[in-house]
């Protein structure tokens, strides 16, 4: 709701609570990564979240955009051939995971997961449009 700053004061008031509460660390880290923030930090947030919760697709999904944003799309495919066998029909794992693949070559099963993306109807404002220009876009870089 644009209320950024409260939301990260409440994030950390419940970690000092629960410092190892997974699901908070996942929320906060992947925030911080979609916000271009605290990297780093963030990626060692949803390791913590990861071990606590190693079998949460979500986290997997989190943890598994971090490596792909270092860099690690070998690390970031294996997290999530995980997590989408768990949750197959999540459309931002599907974007996430199309995205990793088209990092690694892989165009033709990119686009077949960023198609599924659209289809299972995300419900994040703007994600059919930006599925859709990446279809488009990559399609004509094909």
């Amino acid at each position: 709701s644009g209320q950024w700053d409260k939301a990260l004061a409440d994030f950390q008031a419940t970690l000092k609570l629960q410092p190892n509460e997974p699901q908070v660390l996942n929320y906060l880290g992947y925030s911080w990564l979609m916000r271009g923030e605290k990297l780093v930090e963030a990626e060692a947030m949803l390791k913590q979240a990861l071990d606590a919760a190693p079998n949460e697709p979500n986290i997997m999904d989190s943890y598994g955009y971090a490596l792909y944003l270092r860099g690690d799309y070998k690390a970031a495919f294996q997290m999530y051939e995980k997590a989408l066998a768990l949750l197959p029909q999540d459309p931002t794992m599907n974007e996430h995971y199309g995205d990793v693949l088209w990092k690694m070559g892989r165009r033709t099963e990119a686009h077949y997961h960023w198609e599924r993306a659209i289809e299972f109807k995300p419900t994040e404002p703007g994600a059919q449009m930006r599925l859709k220009e990446k279809i488009e876009k990559n399609t004509l870089m094909h």
